[in-house]
C-alpha cells in the first residue's frame, strides 16, 4: 500500500470517527471527497504497478536488442577502417575494379577477378595466359 493510499484511508478513518451525517449536505461533500481521494489513489498505485511493469519490459528489449545489434553489425564496426585502408586494383584482363583491405591483404594467396575469374596477381607470364583444358 502506498502512502497516499494510507493517507487516503486515514482520512476515511477521520470522517468515521466524526460521525458525518451522509444527509447534511456539506458531510455528503466531503464525505464523497474522502471517497474520490481513495480511489484515486487506488487508480494511482495500480497505474504505477503497471508502469513498473512497462519499464522491466522495456529494459528487457533493450537488452535483446542491444545483443541483436551486436550480432548483426559486429563486422560494421571494422568496416569503418576498412574505407580508409582499401586499395582498388583493376584486373589486368577486364579491367574490373576490385577492392582489397590493406589490413587483411595476403601476397601468399591466390585473388581472382570476381568478373573473369582470372588470376588478379600471376607469378610469371605463363599463369597469366589463361590456359585451355582441352589442350
Amino acid at each position: 500500500m502506498s502512502k497516499l493510499t494510507e493517507r487516503a484511508e486515514f482520512l476515511r478513518g477521520l470522517a468515521t470517527g466524526y460521525q458525518l451525517d451522509e444527509n447534511k449536505p456539506e458531510h455528503s461533500m466531503i464525505l464523497q471527497l474522502v471517497d474520490l481521494l481513495g480511489d484515486m489513489a487506488k487508480e494511482l498505485e495500480e497505474t504505477n504497478e503497471k508502469l513498473d511493469q512497462l519499464q522491466e519490459y522495456v529494459e528487457e528489449i533493450d537488452i535483446d536488442l542491444e545483443l541483436l545489434e551486436d550480432e548483426v553489425f559486429e563486422d560494421d564496426e571494422d568496416d569503418d577502417d576498412d574505407i580508409y585502408d582499401a586499395v582498388e586494383y583493376e584486373c589486368p584482363h577486364c579491367g574490373y575494379p576490385v577492392h582489397f583491405s590493406i589490413n587483411e591483404f595476403d601476397l601468399d594467396e591466390d585473388y581472382h577477378c570476381p568478373s573473369c575469374g582470372d588470376l588478379l596477381f600471376p607469378e610469371d607470364e605463363e599463369e597469366d595466359e589463361q590456359v585451355d583444358p582441352e589442350e
